[in-house]
């Protein structure tokens, strides 16, 4: 089966969908010389490991009307056939139990009591059933809509299953040859529109968003 990523970057009014076959890295360190779309996981494993989609890149349709019907006319012409919304329950069989959260619950409470930790932040996931009406695609263009300042994607590969995700931070720009940057970012507050503007720079920050902040960018 064929893999496929599309993606739209922040306030762009065109999406691109890469195809092709995703390849198994080793390592980050045999990324070099490469191109196409990486998904990688913040632990790398056999059962999850580093993947590459490689492959050519085509410009697809603006985020108007019409566009969810252009774009799965496109993947029509591949093997990827399924195009309704996969789940991903994280290796947690039926989702996350109660008691198992509470239990989780104690032992970081704990952890925070007794000084080891400063903060800590306890996730759990939740699997939901699709009805079968819902589509990937048009998930995908709700999120472009909603998300306007986001990096929004929509990936599938044999290995990772399919994944949706919206995200304001980058990991890694290149602005020149020698001159790179990244986002860190904890501290959140709604902004008043969809541009920001400066507008953050005349925010007040609570004491809880400035703390949580000054974490992750140390």
């Amino acid at each position: 089966m064929n893999s496929f990523a599309i993606f739209r970057l922040p306030y762009a009014d065109n999406c691109t969908m890469i195809e092709g076959d995703a390849v198994v890295v080793p390592s980050l360190a045999d990324l070099a010389d490469q191109h196409g779309f990486l998904l990688a996981p913040f632990m790398v494993s056999e059962k999850e490991p580093i993947v590459l989609i490689k492959q050519q890149t085509h410009p697809s349709p603006s985020m108007g009307e019409g566009y969810i019907s252009e774009a799965e006319s496109a993947k029509k012409n591949t093997s990827v056939q399924d195009y309704s919304l996969s789940t991903h329950s994280g290796g947690v069989e039926g989702g996350y139990e109660e008691s198992s959260y509470f239990s989780d619950f104690s032992i970081f409470h704990k952890a925070l009591l007794d000084g080891q930790y400063r903060k800590l932040v306890l996730a759990r996931c939740a699997t939901v059933n699709n009805d079968g009406k819902t589509m990937s695609m048009e998930l995908f263009q709700k999120a472009c809509q909603l998300y306007p300042r986001m990096f929004v994607a929509l990936v599938s590969t044999p290995q990772s299953g399919m994944w949706l995700t919206a995200s304001p931070e980058i990991l890694l720009e290149s602005l020149s040859e020698n001159r790179w940057r990244t986002i860190a970012l904890a501290g959140t507050m709604r902004l008043r529109s969809d541009k920001a503007d400066d507008e953050g720079q005349r925010l007040r920050w609570s004491a809880k968003n400035i703390q949580e902040q000054r974490y992750v960018a140390s």
